[in-house]
């Protein structure tokens, strides 16, 4: 899994955990709704720190949580998501 796919999906899942979604999480952070949709398709060329940073504040989490294949494949193995 590439690191784009792995922001992508963690971002995805935590914000699923937090009972948020685009919309709210644009307002929490001040990051704009595309900006935030481009992480979640994997449509942003890069992304900053900070951007990971604040995502990380809003959700709750450190921001290593966004880089961590670990969620992801104790989710695939409980057949919670699927790639």
């Amino acid at each position: 899994m590439e690191l784009p796919e792995i922001i992508a999906t963690n971002l995805k899942i935590y914000m699923v955990i937090n009972k948020t979604y685009i919309t709210r999480l644009s307002n929490q952070t001040g990051l704009s709704r595309p900006a935030i949709t481009g992480l979640t398709t994997m449509k942003s060329k890069a992304i900053q720190i900070h951007t990971i940073a604040v995502l990380a504040k809003a959700l709750n989490i450190t921001p290593d949580k966004l880089f961590s294949e670990q969620l992801i494949k104790e989710l695939e193995e409980k057949n919670v998501i699927n790639r």
